[in-house]
């Protein structure tokens, strides 16, 4: 349901002429174009408070993605997912307040890359530790 009202809301973003277009297609194709059929959502909210809070919000999701990253998760910031906010039925249905500032999918990823492996320094000829510039 989500991801069906996220698409009602930026139908005309993702290239649909109505919300039932969209619909009707991601739904042939069997795709989720906001999620990604993630398993898990982390949904940042604010309130009315605080100096900068999209900044505050993309300070703290930021570092949500290292400690993610360091556990061996994906993480995915959901933009599209702001207009969520609008919804104010839906986010009473899945228990938020404020306005969404933020969205991260988070899962373990499919795909494993390789990271390049360690090399041994250059050997750099022709300039001295001590020069000046």
């Amino acid at each position: 349901r989500l991801s069906q009202e996220s698409i009602k809301i930026v139908h005309n973003y993702i290239g649909f002429p109505t919300p039932d277009a969209a619909l009707t297609y991601f739904n042939s194709v069997d795709k989720d174009p906001i999620f990604y059929k993630a398993p898990s959502l982390i949904f940042l909210t604010t309130g009315a408070t605080g100096s900068m809070p999209q900044v505050d919000a993309g300070i703290v999701l930021t570092y949500g993605q290292l400690a993610a990253h360091a556990v061996g998760l994906a993480t995915c910031w959901i933009g599209m997912a702001h207009g969520l906010s609008m919804n104010e039925e839906l986010m009473k249905e899945i228990g938020l307040e404020g306005r969404i500032d933020g969205v991260l999918t988070v899962g373990y990823p499919k795909v494993k890359y390789h990271h390049t492996p360690p090399r041994a320094p250059l050997k750099v000829v022709g300039l001295s530790s001590g020069a000046a510039l």
